[in-house]
């Protein structure tokens, strides 16, 4: 059948959900000895909408990773170039403190409204999760613990009043506050809210944007999240600050078809405990929670106080000035409707071309490890070098050594082995 033999093998863990086995075979005294065809294996036992999530996201970009940044290099090259980073940085320690036991004994009375869905993936058009309040103990049970089987459960925390508060992590979460602290570069930002943040195994949230800037610590657990340029708007069908799609690495794509167009400009970054994400304002995102999860994420204002709602408690409304120019188009529709039709098309692309010319920008390219190491070269006194940068050479190691990686597992057939025991043996998985 299409079961592996795994008597005898070798099983390593390179993902949360995805294992190498080599070898593999039985032995029987009355039919003999039998090995698997393929010498290496690669299971995976993620569910089917992480599966879908992994599928819809194998072309996707990385994100660069900077395994340290001084604070003169975040505000002179990483921050003005408006691009995600993973950076590594100490904040604190809920890395090594936050498990189950020590949560539960110091918050586990507090109360905790938590989203609950059916399904892994919660989407808000339409909402398919419901509230519900529960202690905290019970949330860390039913994620962490994963002793919730039938549903999934999100949790983020929100303002002392939540109807007119934002969330302040420091403020609402005394008892473990100390354990958390913003780095060093992050202690001059104009801080919008700060919310914790607690998944289940394989919740996926759905796609969409924040008009703040945001970093997102990674405190335990193993989380994907998938980003999108702000210039990808026309491809993600946004109403408001989400896209339609919710899910958009499984969405019906005959209804939604230029979310494939978006998925292939997509970047993909899977964070662990101890990594820090900075997601800059209007950038879509979305995120799948490979592992239970609980992180940090501090939302600040990249622009003056009067861009912003006064009542936004989320971060997600849009800037006062382009509210206003969203409203104002209502009119210019009205008026597009009063134009016969076969002079309506010419005029909305008129419009538009005048858009274009008068507020379209250039986007930045992304921040490369070669000017970090320059700029932190020229703080030391080192001259920057007479030629032109060449972006993105410090990969090419990596793609290099990968080929010559690729080259060798060429040579090996792999079989591809999931959770309903079903599997494709390939004579190579050296694809572009």
């Amino acid at each position: 059948g299409n079961s592996m033999l795994l008597v005898k093998h070798s099983l390593i863990q390179f993902q949360p959900n995805t294992y190498l086995a080599l070898g593999g075979g039985s032995h029987c005294l009355s039919y003999g000895t039998f090995l698997n065809q393929a010498r290496i294996a690669v299971l995976d036992i993620s569910s089917a909408a992480g599966k879908a999530f992994t599928a819809a996201t194998r072309m996707s970009a990385t994100v660069p990773r900077l395994e340290s940044v001084t604070e003169a290099q975040w505000k002179s090259l990483v921050y003005p170039k408006r691009q995600p980073v993973v950076m590594r940085a100490d904040f604190g320690p809920c890395v090594d403190k936050w498990n189950f036991e020590y949560l539960q004994s110091v918050v586990g009375e507090k109360e905790a409204s938590v989203s609950i869905c059916e399904s892994p993936r919660l989407t808000f058009h339409p909402r398919n999760y419901k509230f519900e309040v529960m202690n905290f103990e019970q949330l860390l049970r039913g994620t962490i613990c994963n002793e919730n089987k039938e549903e999934y459960l999100y949790f983020r925390s929100v303002g002392k009043n939540m109807r007119k508060d934002v969330a302040d992590f420091w403020d609402t979460m005394p008892e473990i506050a100390e354990d958390f602290k913003a780095p060093g570069f992050l202690q001059s930002v104009n801080v919008h809210s700060s919310a914790l943040r607690i998944a289940s195994k394989d919740v996926i949230i759905w796609c969409h944007y924040d008009i703040t800037d945001g970093c997102l610590f990674q405190i335990s657990g193993t989380k994907q999240v998938l980003l999108f340029p702000p210039d990808e708007i026309g491809n993600l069908y946004i109403d408001g600050s989400s896209s339609l799609a919710g899910d958009v690495t499984s969405c019906d794509y005959g209804k939604y078809p230029l979310i494939q167009k978006a998925l292939k400009r997509s970047r993909l970054v899977t964070l662990k405990p101890g990594d820090i994400l900075f997601i800059p304002a209007l950038w879509f995102h979305s995120t799948w929670a490979q592992e239970a999860c609980v992180g940090i994420n501090i939302a600040w204002k990249h622009l003056e106080d009067e861009h912003y709602e006064k009542n936004d408690l989320y971060g997600n409304k849009d800037v006062v000035q382009a509210s206003v120019a969203l409203k104002t188009m209502e009119k210019v529709h009205s008026l597009m409707e009063q134009i016969p039709e076969y002079y309506r098309g010419f005029y909305a692309r008129k419009i538009a071309s005048d858009i274009e010319k008068r507020h379209y920008t250039t986007p930045v390219a992304p921040v490369t490890l070669e000017e970090i190491e320059l700029e932190e070269d020229h703080q030391n006194g080192d001259e920057y070098p007479s030629g032109p940068l060449s972006p993105g050479a410090g990969d090419q190691w990596q793609t290099n050594n990968l080929g010559v990686f690729a080259g060798t597992l060429a040579e090996i057939p792999v079989q591809r082995t999931g959770a309903d025991g079903s599997d494709s043996t390939t004579e190579s998985e050296n694809e572009e």
